[in-house]
């Protein structure tokens, strides 16, 4: 009979088991480095477990969105949930879907979160993904840039007074004058909130970034 972690383990990518609260049970190891580890920052799978997902997960809106997303598996076992995402590294673009889904004759609630790779490619190094170098200090002359959790598209501020501020891609951010050393503050921008809230059954409103 195989087990639980033997399962976790085949699956290629990312992948991990929740309860009901977000309390980390399991964690697949055997792509964890391939397709997590090389990122700057990352814990090692065997250090994940018994800690809870929200440790993990920056950015109030984003925290609140993920408890919808546990409170619906609970109420709605045969509802999966699904969002594509970036998880990029200094040099590094990587496109991922997660899947959420309710594990059978399971405690009510407990969740099997996994990710596939879409697609990923090499690029030039953007210091903005070197999270273990991230100014952590309130400091008052270093810029604070938000960047959306999902998309990884930063909220530049305009050229121009009058000009609105946008969602740009980070190589946009840098081609346009960007800091390098800025404060990252997490959210997410409007279309990919507008992407949870539809998932979860809510109204959008204004994400609070």
């Amino acid at each position: 009979m195989l087990t639980a972690q033997q399962l976790l383990d085949a699956i290629w990518g990312p992948a991990y088991l929740v309860d009901h609260a977000g309390k980390i049970l399991l964690v697949g190891r055997r792509h964890w480095q391939s397709h997590v580890g090389s990122a700057p920052g990352q814990p090692d799978p065997k250090s994940l477990v018994g800690r809870n997902l929200f440790e993990f997960i920056s950015g109030g809106d984003v925290q609140a969105l993920y408890r919808q997303i546990l409170s619906r598996i609970r109420s709605d076992p045969e509802h999966v949930w699904e969002l594509d995402y970036r998880c990029d590294s200094p040099g590094m673009m990587r496109a991922l879907r997660m899947t959420v889904a309710a594990v059978a004759d399971a405690e009510p609630g407990t969740a099997l979160f996994s990710s596939q790779i879409l697609r990923e490619g090499q690029r030039p190094p953007l210091s903005i993904f070197e999270y273990d170098k991230a100014v952590t200090l309130v400091d008052p002359s270093v810029p604070l840039l938000v960047i959306c959790s999902m998309c990884h598209r930063v909220l530049a501020e305009p050229g121009h007074e009058d000009d609105a501020a946008s969602w740009v891609a980070p190589e946009q951010y840098y081609r346009t004058g960007g800091s390098p050393r800025v404060s990252l503050s997490h959210g997410l921008c409007p279309v990919c909130y507008a992407q949870f809230m539809a998932e979860v059954g809510l109204p959008a409103r204004q994400p609070s970034a």
